[in-house]
């Protein structure tokens, strides 16, 4: 029984394994892109045992991946499906996951933007079974390292990269390459220690355990140095080698946000000049730089771009009233504005060229954007919205484009003067509300 028991590869390799599928699966859980990832760590632990288990059976390469996926299957339906309403009998939970898997492959050709939760966490889970089966099959039955550590690896740096929330994911990225060293320490001791038996030479027992403490000497060693030199971004060479990406990137990270909206996003800083209060009084300071470039396919009456419209004023200071924040997307169409008279929809298409920028510039009065966007706004009696501001869900850098429209006021001199004074009350409560201490004068 103790005989078979024991691990060829030693019982320390997979602890190994496991303690890198773990990191890499908690770092995503704890980035809380989506409610439902905490199943990842419990998926990836199982496709590690099933994968130990097919990958030290007696079975073809090709029937245990083919079980591997039939038990696979069965696993990530069972735990996604105890997350749906328990009145559903497990057959409709079952076709209910098949068929939210139709209709977002539907929406990807066609365009649209998916907006259910459970998509990411399904394809998630698919793709955690898939490591952690890889994992174990490529460490217990045929082995090649890098295809261990580099897949999971990948997943985990992407995750590290590209998340801007509160917690330190970047120490869940330093315990996986620690971890990775010592992995790739004790596999080649495992293959050194097959041939010393197969010819016969004698070596110690418990040389793993010095062979995996030197290891994890070098690789904090290591580990220090590269954390102390400077990061790629300050090499000159290699940020013109990303300029000529970021193209290609920004539409896949489009195409991504639209594939999978139910995102949670966690913003940067950004480098707008305008916030929700503006201090009135003192000379405006124009400078050279480049802010942004416009094009629009027709002759505009005017030039004006709004970023913020402020509403209230008091004591110097211009602020924007009571309102609330809401999330659109391209597909939602148009915001129901309330209903004006000489406007004629505009479109424009808008290159910006701040470093960090979330605000949306259009001419007045904004109503669509090709970009997910949150919406500022406060909503009158007739559910109209008053739009106060917009603002990419997701941080703009240098060079990237949208396209804005917008209700462009076509309006005359002659037709403002017999326009009519009897406005809604919507209109003098936001707009002609003042002060008391405003004189007269």
């Amino acid at each position: 029984m103790r005989k078979r028991l024991r691990l060829q590869e030693g019982w320390t390799t997979l602890f190994l394994v496991w303690g890198m599928l773990i990191i890499s699966a908690m770092a995503l859980h704890r980035a809380d892109l989506i409610n439902g990832l905490h199943i990842i760590p419990t998926i990836s632990t199982f496709a590690l045992l099933a994968g130990l288990l097919l990958a030290k059976s007696r079975f073809s390469s090709s029937t245990a991946h083919l079980m591997s996926v039939i038990f696979g299957l069965f696993v990530v339906f069972y735990m996604i499906g105890l997350s749906l309403p328990e009145s559903m009998p497990w057959r409709e939970r079952v076709f209910d996951l098949v068929d939210r898997q139709l209709v977002w492959l539907v929406q990807v050709f066609d365009g649209s933007t998916s907006r259910d939760r459970l998509i990411f966490v399904i394809q998630t889970s698919a793709i955690y079974w898939l490591l952690g089966y890889t994992a174990a099959w490529y460490t217990f039955r045929v082995p090649r390292v890098w295809r261990v550590v580099v897949p999971n690896g990948l997943v985990l740096l992407s995750v590290v990269y590209y998340y801007n929330g509160p917690q330190p994911l970047s120490l869940y990225l330093v315990a996986y390459l620690v971890l990775s060293l010592l992995y790739i320490s004790r596999t080649h001791l495992v293959l050194q220690e097959i041939e010393w038996r197969r010819t016969a030479v004698a070596y110690e027992r418990s040389i793993w355990f010095s062979f995996l403490r030197a290891g994890l000497i070098v690789g904090l060693l290591g580990l220090i140095i590269a954390w102390s030199m400077p990061t790629m971004a300050a090499s000159v060479t290699v940020g013109e080698a990303l300029d000529g990406t970021r193209g290609p990137w920004r539409e896949f990270q489009d195409n991504w946000t639209r594939m999978f909206s139910a995102l949670r996003s966690y913003g940067t800083e950004t480098s707008d000049p305008y916030l929700d209060t503006l201090v009135l009084g003192g000379p405006r300071t124009v400078g050279s730089a480049l802010v942004m470039d416009v094009q629009v396919n027709q002759q505009l009456p005017y030039v004006y771009w709004q970023a913020v419209a402020y509403d209230t004023y008091n004591n110097g200071l211009w602020s924007v009233s009571d309102k609330e924040t809401k999330l659109r997307f391209p597909d939602d169409g148009n915001i129901l504005v309330p209903p004006t008279q000489d406007r004629t929809l505009v479109k424009q298409t808008v290159t910006n060229f701040l470093g960090n920028s979330s605000t949306l510039y259009g001419a007045p009065e904004i109503v669509a954007a090709d970009k997910q966007m949150f919406v500022d706004e406060l909503v009158n009696e007739r559910g109209e919205s008053l739009v106060t501001a917009v603002r990419t869900r997701y941080v703009l850098r240098s060079g990237d484009q949208y396209e804005i429209s917008s209700l462009m006021s076509q309006a005359d001199a002659e037709s403002l003067r017999n326009a009519t004074e009897n406005y809604p009350q919507w209109v003098t409560d936001r707009y002609l509300q003042m002060p008391d201490s405003i004189s007269d004068e």
